[in-house]
């Protein structure tokens, strides 16, 4: 994929040969959660959650959506240690290119409006991860 669909990287949790693509599906409230279970697209989601924690996510892991992006969190978290028992891939702590809002404020945390930024960029977009790398996973657009 051409490095100008980039729109942002992250840590990769599983190694995975081949890429995952999926229509991203912010999970902010268990209402989305609700709503995105009885939808039933999930092999065709990618899930964005604002952080590690599987308080939202864990929900959908067993039928098996297409990926995972965090906002915050790590792979050695909880929602990342369930992402590789299921086999999913998952890139967390997307910093998304451009940089038109700061990912950190002034005390070292995850800025709010990088949250809201983060999931406004992606919510409702196709992308495409790539989890090739051992380190870093990449996030293209694919429309």
């Amino acid at each position: 994929m051409a490095e100008d669909s980039v729109i942002g990287r992250g840590l990769n949790v599983i190694r995975s040969g081949e890429r995952s693509r999926g229509v991203v599906r912010y999970l902010k409230t268990p209402a989305d959660v609700m709503n995105l279970m009885r939808a039933g697209d999930l092999p065709n989601t990618v899930v964005l959650a604002r952080a590690g924690s599987v308080t939202f996510v864990g929900p959908v892991l067993p039928r098996k959506p297409a990926g995972i992006i965090t906002i915050e969190g790590a792979p050695q978290s909880h929602l990342g240690i369930l992402a590789r028992e299921f086999g999913i891939p998952a890139v967390m702590s997307i910093d998304l290119a451009g940089g038109k809002v700061s990912r950190l404020g002034s005390d070292g945390v995850t800025n709010e409006e990088y949250i809201d930024y983060a999931a406004s960029e992606l919510d409702g977009r196709k992308v495409v991860l790539d989890c090739s790398d051992p380190e870093i996973g990449v996030v293209f657009a694919a429309d």
